[in-house]
């Protein structure tokens, strides 16, 4: 749905407020956890699309909601900055002058933009699917069920997409996983749908924990899959797991990079990795005794694919 950017005006006592970026692919990601931001909780990331008259390059619209009686000049304009600032810090050219277009959409409006936002897909045999697809699915689809929720949480990141099919070859039946930044639990529901006896996986947001659990239950893994609040220093003195999977940022994983090894028998899948980034990080991983066996690249993310060695 597309509707000229709005004049913000009184509060509406109801409907929503719809705010939608248009960014170059690849760094649509960026672009939707700067617009988590209060009112906003959660962030849809749409089909990617060459528009008319752009030469070829690819771009694909971020949107977020919120309720239109929350809606300000004030609000409007910290949910830009928040844009703005986000991208003056990636120092990326392709990032300048973002705009950000608010549009309010009734009750009944924004329910349709939310589902035309989002539409189930594939992943080798992974089809992950929104409560309201229609979609057949194939005798041979494992359907993964969950809701739209934050820029990493759905599935259509590529730095998720590549874990998600890489994850198919390298888990074995029985197998005890390690899901480090487990966020909305895509991952780790994910792993146990694939065969995965036991997973656990950890996150510093307060509310990861809740949705995870949601999410296995859901899908019926609940029993398998166990998820707590907190971050790398609560892997000390943990027992190994056969692989460990790390969608988080590069910084990140060069500041863990010796935990994730002490914490892996026989894999260790780290994304989120920014190409930009990758040559920084490769001497870190080794001097952990990482090896990268595979690099999966992926538009400007790469997936590194180690054994500890």
């Amino acid at each position: 749905m597309t509707r000229a950017n709005d004049e913000v005006g009184e509060p509406q006592a109801d409907g929503w407020i719809e705010v939608r970026v248009r960014v170059p692919l690849g760094w649509h990601e960026l672009v939707a956890e700067a617009l988590v931001v209060e009112p906003c909780t959660q962030a849809v990331i749409e089909d990617a699309l060459p528009p008319e008259g752009s030469g070829g390059e690819v771009f694909t619209d971020v949107t977020t909601f919120y309720a239109a009686r929350e809606d300000s000049s004030v609000v409007r304009e910290a949910i830009t900055a928040a844009v703005r600032a986000r991208a003056e810090r990636a120092a990326e050219p392709a990032l300048r002058d973002l705009a950000v277009g608010f549009t309010h959409l009734p009750a009944r409006d924004y329910a349709e933009s939310w589902k035309a936002s989002w539409r189930a897909f594939r992943v080798g045999r992974l089809c992950i699917v929104p409560p309201w697809s229609e979609l057949e699915l194939r005798p041979a689809d494992l359907p993964l069920r969950l809701a739209p929720g934050g820029s990493f949480g759905t599935g259509r990141h590529p730095t998720t997409r590549t874990c998600l099919e890489r994850l198919q070859s390298l888990i074995r039946p029985g197998d005890r996983l390690l899901d480090a930044g487990s966020g909305s639990g895509v991952l780790a529901v994910a792993s146990a749908l694939l065969g995965a006896g036991e997973v656990h996986g950890f996150d510093l947001d307060p509310n990861a924990e809740t949705a995870a659990n949601d999410l296995a239950r859901d899908n019926g893994v609940l029993e398998r899959c166990h998820f707590r609040t907190g971050g790398f220093d609560s892997l000390v003195g943990s027992e190994p797991y056969d692989g460990v999977v790390a969608n988080i940022y590069a910084d990140v994983l060069a500041a863990q990079a010796t935990i994730l090894r002490a914490c892996a028998r026989r894999f260790v899948l780290l994304s989120g990795i920014h190409r930009r980034h990758l040559d920084g990080l490769r001497p870190v991983l080794a001097a952990a005794g990482l090896t990268v066996v595979a690099e999966r690249p992926r538009g400007a993310w790469r997936t590194l694919e180690c054994v500890p060695s």
